[in-house]
């Protein structure tokens, strides 16, 4: 049930049964996923779904690298029999593999 080095690829769809943090999504080590405030929650036949936004945020401050334009979403299913699961889709991601200089945190 964990993440791949692929949910960071433009399209993917990842679902898994245990939770995840945003550290737990690859990036390399000048910026990390940065989770959105703003969830929404929407009802669906047999349960809810609750989602939010990741997107790429500097690791400092004063660093002058520019952030790539990645946008990943989370949601979290409750089926009504108590059944939780996530998912990944990344709405904006990289096309090709990531330049191989970034080194990507252990998953």
């Amino acid at each position: 049930d964990n993440l791949t080095k692929h949910c960071v690829y433009e399209g993917n769809l990842e679902f898994f049964g245990n939770t995840s943090e945003a550290r737990d999504i690859p990036s390399p080590d000048c910026w990390r996923w940065n989770q959105a405030k703003s969830r929404k929650t929407v009802s669906i036949t047999g349960g809810q779904v609750t989602f939010f936004k990741l997107a790429p945020r500097k690791t400092h401050q004063n660093s002058d690298i520019a952030l790539p334009r990645l946008k990943i979403w989370k949601y979290c299913i409750k089926l009504n029999n108590r059944e939780v699961f996530y998912c990944l889709w990344c709405e904006k991601g990289f096309k090709t593999p990531p330049n191989q200089n970034y080194t990507y945190n252990a998953l």
